[in-house]
């Protein structure tokens, strides 16, 4: 899988959560030298170019941003390079496999629901419905310090936790066209844990008004309104006791 991640876009940020939770190796990332990745994807090895402005446009996705002649011909044998490692198996580019080359999650016998999300604190009331109203364990970046660790050890105890996923795409980031966008290591996480714990047991609450990306627009999502995250308790409770976490 080559992937370019130079604007963000949500689809392939979810693709890549799908590829990296489903095997090893095969994946190559690819992005202008301007564009920062999202923490998710640090650890992921990338080729980078220089996009050549052309115009008045500030979208780095519009048709004036252009890869001229010198920088395709300085780009064009470090991807061969990359596709016949990738082809040959001589590297791993998954951020699991890079590191954990023997991981297999196992489902624990205790249901524990894993909880992604952005800067939005809309967060905690999920997780104060879980613990408090339905009696399940939670995990997130937040349910214990984080100081001092790096992000992969961080990713693997909770992939071994988890049970159930519910990731919350609220509308944090801003597209040129001034449309909110949810936050992209949410939306990779999304891919990364339907992947692993197959999309039954992930669930996606979705922000209305959102950016739409094609990918999420084929799968069953819970949508609301402002902060009335709330609103999404009752058919998440459904779903919960359709996958036997609760009774």
């Amino acid at each position: 899988m080559i992937s370019d991640v130079t604007t963000w876009n949500p689809n392939i940020l979810y693709e890549l959560g799908l590829r990296h939770a489903s095997r090893k190796g095969g994946t190559i990332l690819l992005k202008n030298s301007d564009t920062t990745l999202p923490f998710d994807l640090n650890i992921c090895p990338t080729l980078t170019y220089r996009l050549t402005y052309t115009g008045k446009a500030t979208d780095i996705g519009s048709s004036e941003f252009k890869l001229d002649g010198d920088a395709a011909e300085s780009l064009r044998p470090k991807l061969v390079e990359a596709i016949k490692a990738e082809l040959g198996g001589e590297s791993t580019l998954s951020p699991l496999h890079v590191c954990f080359p023997e991981l297999h999650v196992d489902l624990p016998r205790e249901p524990c629901v894993f909880i992604g999300h952005g800067r939005s604190k809309l967060w905690a009331r999920v997780q104060l419905f879980l613990e408090k109203e339905l009696g399940l364990t939670t995990t997130n970046y937040e349910s214990e310090s984080r100081v001092g660790e790096s992000f992969v050890p961080i990713l693997e105890k909770m992939l071994n936790q988890a049970t159930f996923a519910v990731l919350i795409l609220t509308g944090e980031d801003e597209t040129q066209g001034a449309q909110k966008r949810a936050r992209q290591n949410v939306i990779h996480e999304a891919g990364l844990f339907q992947g692993v714990l197959g999309f039954n047991r992930a669930v996606v609450l979705k922000q209305d008004n959102l950016e739409d990306f094609s990918n999420i627009a084929g799968l069953q999502f819970i949508s609301f309104d402002g902060e009335n995250i709330e609103k999404t308790f009752w058919e998440l409770q459904k779903v919960l006791k359709r996958e036997k976490l609760i009774a």
